[in-house]
């Protein structure tokens, strides 16, 4: 790797993933910037989105559970990166509540061991890098509703997936503290877009449709959320490691509410508009899962501050989103 010393190194773990093959396909077009890919290649991950970057010079790929630390610990030791975004994650909600014990492997255990991985690289090799970790708004638990929440709110989570992430949070916190370690921490709202699992809402929603069946709904669909496009999350999360200082954290969301049964009310009428065949979203309300959170609402004002602001609004991410899956 010595012909890439003069780029800078950015390691993105979970670069298969939805909101990791985002990053990578933006970071990748900076002839500056020499990314490492390190995936596991589980269920969730999706090679065909990083299928324009896969031949770019500037680009590798190493398949990986970062819960192998001795494995790690030679990858990260050769590469010897100058940033780290850390996204590998287990992060579906109801596989959490179905079996914990991936998500406890994969969000507790493979972040201490990246983070043990990182420090003794760093300090070995006398070099100072940036740790950035990709965390969930999730991990505050339900919001009042009365105002958004800042980045002091203690954790509160709710589900074994948000448990995971709080956990794995902490664990961040105390590299910092214990042993001064370059991190910044990030959490952000519920992301869409391309290349999303289909087992999340918005995927499932347009498979269903396309298939002429119905959505499954939970409860009443009041639930709120504040709805992320993929691409407005990547570049506040590049401007992080641009403007970031090291040991804050930071909310990236856009601070507007929408309800689960709205957003879908939304996407029918973009399906109804811009779809041949005019697609429609038929809804099924079943029981609502176990300790599922009405309302996560986070302030966004610290990241603002650096200069960030989400650019694409919900309709307009959702015609994006119909667009790309009525061409794949």
């Amino acid at each position: 790797m010595s012909s890439i010393t003069s780029k800078l190194r950015i390691l993105v773990t979970g670069g298969a993933g939805f909101i990791g093959s985002a990053l990578i396909r933006n970071l990748v077009q900076n002839p500056e910037y020499h990314i490492l890919n390190i995936d596991n290649l589980t269920y969730a991950a999706n090679p065909e989105a990083l299928a324009a970057v896969r031949h770019s010079d500037n680009y590798q790929f190493r398949q990986l559970d970062i819960c192998h630390k001795s494995a790690l610990k030679l990858v990260i030791n050769e590469y010897n990166p100058d940033v780290v975004f850390h996204l590998a994650a287990e992060s579906h909600v109801d596989n959490s509540i179905a079996d914990a014990d991936i998500f406890v492997q994969s969000n507790i255990v493979g972040t201490a061991a990246l983070l043990d991985v990182c420090r003794q690289t760093w300090r070995d090799r006398k070099h100072s890098g940036t740790f950035i970790f990709v965390g969930t708004d999730e991990v505050y638990g339900a919001n009042t509703g009365d105002s958004p929440y800042n980045e002091t709110q203690a954790l509160a989570p709710s589900s074994p997936y948000s448990a995971s992430k709080a956990a794995a949070t902490l664990l961040v916190q105390s590299w910092q503290k214990t042993y001064h370690f370059p991190a910044i921490i990030s959490h952000c709202t519920n992301n869409y877009g391309p290349y999303q699992h289909p087992e999340k809402l918005l995927p499932k929603a347009l498979y269903m449709a396309s298939r002429g069946q119905s959505v499954p709904l939970y409860g009443e669909g009041d639930q709120q959320r504040d709805w992320l496009y993929v691409d407005d999350h990547v570049e506040a999360l590049i401007l992080l490691m641009q403007k970031g200082v090291i040991g804050e954290t930071y909310h990236i969301g856009t601070e507007v509410l929408t309800t689960n049964s709205a957003l879908l009310r939304t996407l029918d009428k973009v399906l109804r508009r811009d779809t041949s065949d005019r697609q429609r979203i038929e809804v099924q309300h079943v029981q609502d899962r176990p300790g599922h959170d009405q309302c996560y609402w986070i302030n966004t004002d610290k990241i603002r501050q650096l200069g960030w602001c989400p650019k694409i609004n919900l309709e307009e991410g959702l015609e994006r989103l119909v667009k790309h899956y009525i061409t794949v």
